[in-house]
């Protein structure tokens, strides 16, 4: 594919995955890579790096991604990070209107919903999907509960309360959600969905091993079928492009939904794509405007274990 494509944050683990990923399917592929901070080994496989304003400077990062995509006439651009994701969707008109690009991103609506834990459960329990029991002040806690931000993504900021000085605590602060300790199989599920909120594709695994809340062991796992659920997530929200959902099989066997995130996994994903549920590859090929046949890209179900490792590599430092 003769194409340029920008990855949004790709000092981070998915960016540096989607960068190997591309260059290994589509040699000819430009690549352009973005992100706040210099130090970061993505921009050595990257065609051109470019650093550009963190996204907490609303205006400026907003501003830097326009420039970037006409001043380079780059077609896709992929933004991988949670907080890139959301800021992009809230910009998305602007952007559109300023700029060629073509990009597959969720309406902000489903951000501001999805990313508050509190409002989240609330709307999944109203379209069938089971959630983790909430726990209200006043209420006799049943020990261990779980208190997660209640503006978070993945495992940042969770922690585990195991009496009442602990829960006291957590009450003081405030901003979190407290919950059940969920005990069962944790699973993800990596998901693209179209234009019109569709599941295109999908993969489900079981997360063995995690490391800074990523996947590190991760197998495939379909024993417990979930796609109804994730369909009426989508279409409630109207969902599009790259997601993935985590959700507990308990020891009763009961499946309850605890976090959905609108944007690539960010450790799993090679697993899926192994699997034969290439996201990456399906999102461009859609954005291109390919005709594309949903069955190409569908798991094969197979069960997959896949092992992430550390690997070392080294630049020569040239200090001015």
């Amino acid at each position: 594919m003769n194409k340029k494509l920008l990855i949004g944050s790709c000092g981070g683990l998915t960016g540096y995955y989607l960068i190997k990923h591309f260059n290994k399917i589509w040699p000819k592929l430009t690549i352009y890579g973005i992100d706040s901070g210099l130090v970061n080994p993505s921009r050595l496989f990257v065609d051109t790096f470019i650093q550009v304003n963190p996204a907490d400077k609303e205006e400026s990062f907003i501003k830097d991604i326009i420039n970037i995509i006409n001043l380079n006439a780059i077609d896709f651009y992929l933004p991988t990070h949670s907080v890139e994701c959301r800021l992009v969707s809230k910009y998305i008109e602007k952007i559109r209107s300023s700029t060629n690009i073509k990009i597959l991103i969720s309406p902000y609506a489903a951000y501001a919903t999805l990313d508050n834990k509190a409002n989240a459960y609330s709307e999944l329990k109203q379209i069938g999907v089971c959630v983790p029991q909430v726990y209200t002040k006043g209420e006799k806690p049943v020990f261990p509960l779980l208190a997660k931000p209640i503006l978070s993504s993945g495992s940042k900021g969770i922690k585990l309360i195991t009496n009442e000085e602990e829960l006291d605590l957590v009450l003081k602060r405030g901003n979190y959600i407290i919950m059940e300790y969920l005990r069962g199989v944790e699973y993800t599920a990596d998901i693209l969905f179209d234009h019109r909120s569709n599941v295109f594709t999908y993969n489900q695994r079981k997360r063995v091993k995690v490391l800074g809340g990523a996947a590190v062991i991760s197998e495939n796992d379909f024993s417990c079928e979930c796609l109804n659920d994730i369909s009426a997530i989508g279409k409630a929200f109207k969902i599009k492009g790259p997601a993935n959902m985590q959700f507990f099989l308990t020891e009763n066997n009961s499946t309850i939904f605890f976090d959905i995130n609108l944007r690539f996994a960010s450790g799993g994903l090679p697993l899926s794509v192994e699997s034969g549920a290439d996201i990456p590859v399906a999102l461009v090929r859609l954005l291109n405007g390919d005709t594309v046949n949903p069955d190409e890209f569908k798991s094969d179900r197979k069960p997959r274990r896949m092992y992430r490792c550390f690997e070392e590599f080294y630049e020569e430092i040239n200090y001015i």
